[in-house]
């Protein structure tokens, strides 16, 4: 079975919830599309893409606060617990920041905690957000 083309009007909409903010997930949801044909009708159209860690926890994941937990688990600097802070069950554990302007607090959650957590809270983002680059602006009428 093959999807319609996309109407130039579909197109514009695509274009413009991305630039205000909405995910590709949630376009090709919307649309009807998968992924790559969202991505692929944002870059025909000149639309710059926001990189995949812009939306997670929907604030922006502050990747020096992760490069440091990593560094510092390496060198031993800090010890990866093998029980989670929440539930204290002995499972596989990540690293979870809460607030990413304060990458040396970290909570060591499991990932049924760690996704509960996700789910009902949002991450504070670093105080210097990143904005997307728009390469060609989108005309609305």
């Amino acid at each position: 079975m093959t999807q319609s083309r996309l109407t130039k009007i579909q197109v514009k909409d695509i274009c413009t919830a991305y630039l205000n903010g909405e995910t590709m997930v949630s376009l090709a949801q919307r649309f009807k599309r998968t992924h790559p044909a969202i991505l692929n009708q944002l870059r025909r159209n000149g639309v710059a893409t926001r990189p995949r860690s812009y939306f997670r926890s929907r604030a922006i994941v502050d990747n020096r606060a992760v490069q440091q937990t990593n560094n510092d688990l390496r060198a031993g600097r800090i010890v990866k617990p093998s029980e989670c802070s929440e539930c204290h069950a002995v499972k596989r554990v990540v690293a979870h920041h809460d607030d990413y302007n304060k990458p040396k607090q970290i909570r060591w959650l499991c990932d049924k905690c760690h996704h509960a957590w996700h789910r009902n809270n949002d991450a504070i983002a670093r105080a210097d957000n990143y904005t997307p680059r728009i390469r060609r602006k989108i005309s609305t009428t």
